[in-house]
């Protein structure tokens, strides 16, 4: 019978890591925080941006929508100083709007300009077909500059976000 040395430790299997590896593995996660971090925070700026165009874009098309189906004219006023929109239409032969709603752009972003110059307004009008009177585009910002446009043709009323 052999005696064990008393130098002789026999190998147990750890359970665990050790606090090198953890450092390693805590310096790998900062490098690739500080590599993505700035991208995902973009991205997050930029959806609020393209969010809010959409919103503005989606009540364009439901104002052109009500004109056909009520066959009403039907306009849509952006109020570049307070940063919202009314939706109205005409109540009567001699001209007298009544509002639908009005909506606020939100989530930091604002009506930059808009280049409708119905009457020296800021409004779109669309007839019984449709048709909006004139032609142009809303440019919406964000707190950062970012900046997003929404177009309106004349002929075809078609609404895209540019």
């Amino acid at each position: 019978m052999s005696k064990a040395s008393p130098h002789h430790y026999s190998r147990i299997p750890r359970a665990g890591f050790t606090l090198l590896e953890l450092i390693m593995l805590l310096g790998i996660l900062s490098l690739i925080s500080l590599v993505i971090g700035p991208r995902l925070f973009s991205m997050v700026h930029q959806n609020k941006l393209l969010m809010e165009a959409r919103k503005v874009k989606e009540k364009i098309v439901y104002t052109q929508q009500a004109a056909i189906t009520k066959q009403r004219i039907h306009k849509i006023f952006f109020d570049v100083i307070n940063d919202n929109y009314t939706i109205s239409y005409d109540a009567s032969s001699n001209g007298g709007f009544v509002p639908i709603g009005t909506f606020s752009v939100e989530n930091g972003v604002f009506i930059n300009f808009t280049d409708f110059t119905v009457a020296g307004t800021h409004t779109i009008d669309f007839d019984h077909f449709g048709t909006p009177t004139d032609s142009g585009n809303i440019e919406l910002i964000d707190q950062r500059g970012d900046t997003i446009q929404i177009n309106v043709a004349s002929t075809t009323g078609k609404v895209e976000i540019l």
